[in-house]
């Protein structure tokens, strides 16, 4: 049986409390993984990692932040059938949907920011004869996102399908 580890500031890791959740085919009710169940303790640590680690994300270039996750993107379609087969394990879709859908969105929105990231305006609104409001868009933060889990894969361009890499925080 497999263990599902955090992804937290570079590292694997089990959860702070030690426990654990089985993952369970809802095909076949059978558990085929463990993954560490996580609290507080975790998400502290993710998002503080997160926080670290956006100085340095949010000073890098357009050009090099598209850059990688485009190689992101084609990581992804390298891997596709694993991660499809992961898929639909984890979420019980039929592995075609996986496979045609699910996996192949997830690639297309990583292509989607990339070609995003490179393409920025800011914008400025008269209000009177005298002054001007700037809209700018600059990175913004660590955020958090929880997903459905119907479609982990495709809604959320930052994580993977849990099997594969949970909670990631970079």
């Amino acid at each position: 049986m497999q263990d599902v580890l955090n992804f937290i500031d570079g590292r694997h890791a089990p959860a702070a409390s030690g426990e654990w959740l089985d993952d369970v085919d809802p095909a076949t009710g059978e558990a085929y993984a463990r993954v560490a169940s996580s609290d507080g303790t975790d998400v502290d640590r993710a998002v503080s990692a997160a926080v670290r680690a956006f100085a340095a994300w949010s000073t890098t270039p357009a050009s090099e932040r598209s850059k990688l996750l485009r190689q992101l993107a084609r990581l992804i379609e390298r891997d596709l059938e694993e991660l499809a087969r992961a898929e639909s394990i984890d979420s019980g879709k039929p592995l075609s949907v996986a496979r045609t859908v699910d996996v192949p969105r997830a690639v297309q929105n990583f292509d989607f920011f990339a070609d995003a990231v490179t393409q920025f305006s800011s914008e400025a609104h008269p209000t009177d004869e005298v002054a001007l409001n700037y809209t700018l868009r600059q990175p913004l933060g660590a955020v958090a996102c929880i997903s459905p889990g119907t479609c982990r894969s495709m809604c959320s361009p930052g994580r993977s399908p849990r099997r594969s890499r949970p909670g990631t925080a970079w």
